[in-house]
């Protein structure tokens, strides 16, 4: 038992727990929970189902549990100041202290870019006081490979038959529907940046299924190191889409490996 307190409070204090819940992301603690809960989900089968797991199946877990915190026995890379290491896929990364978002985010509030925390001492920005899903632009890291992106699914859809609708143009965006999966019902609308693409080279689209309730939209692409990143925010600035990259490519400029 004392061996787990001590990695829990480690991971508080790495995450920043007291900035999360005054910066208004008080909700993303339910992220907090799952991580910690799920580590428990192969101890518990295990106890159910035979006499308790063994030392290797322990050491399996634990390394299993340690990927994406920081674990008693790290030694956690210094960083300069303003920033906090995070730790991704068993790596440590540099990231800037006030976009930090639970374990493995970063965010920015939109439109006024400001960051996560908000400015010193409390002050005052455009977005205050909104409801934070309603503003906040959320960049997840995944640590495993994109398995495929949003263009090429729209490749794939038209090579099935499934008719892409072009809704709009302009100088930098365009907007087209497209039915991406089975359902015919479900329709998707995607926005490409004309002028900007992902790390992969191909275009940087993101889509958005406005028939759901959830009333987000989401966008992933390949980073690099071996993972990628999933994005999300309101479909209220789905126009915004270039501009929103733009910013989310700067401050993915600010995260180094250490």
């Amino acid at each position: 038992m004392g061996v787990q307190m001590t990695e829990f409070q480690l991971t508080l204090k790495s995450v920043g727990i007291d900035e999360i819940v005054t910066s208004g992301g008080l909700t993303r603690l339910l992220s907090l929970r799952k991580l910690l809960l799920a580590g428990l989900g192969l101890s518990l089968a295990l106890t159910l189902y035979g006499c308790g797991p063994s030392e290797q199946q322990k050491a399996e877990q634990r390394r299993i549990d340690c990927l994406n915190k920081p674990c008693e026995g790290d030694v956690v890379p210094k960083v300069s100041a303003g920033n906090v290491a995070m730790k991704v896929g068993g790596r440590y990364f540099s990231v800037p202290k006030a976009y930090r978002l639970d374990f493995l985010g970063l965010a920015f509030y939109w439109p006024s870019k400001t960051h996560l925390t908000g400015p010193p001492e409390g002050g005052s920005f455009p977005e205050k006081g909104q409801p934070f899903y309603d503003i906040a632009i959320e960049l997840d890291f995944v640590p495993e490979p994109a398995s495929i992106e949003l263009s090429d699914m729209i490749a794939m859809a038209e090579k099935k038959g499934r008719p892409v609708t072009l809704i709009s143009q302009s100088t930098n965006l365009d907007v087209v529907t497209v039915q991406l999966r089975e359902q015919p019902t479900e329709l998707s609308t995607i926005y490409v940046a004309k002028n900007a693409s992902y790390p992969s080279g191909k275009p940087a689209a993101m889509g958005c299924t406005h028939a759901r309730k959830d009333d987000r939209c989401s966008a992933y692409f390949a980073w690099g190191q071996g993972m990628h990143i999933s994005v999300s925010f309101n479909q209220r600035h789905a126009q915004d889409w270039p501009q929103i990259y733009a910013e989310i490519e700067r401050v993915l400029a600010l995260v180094k490996p250490l």
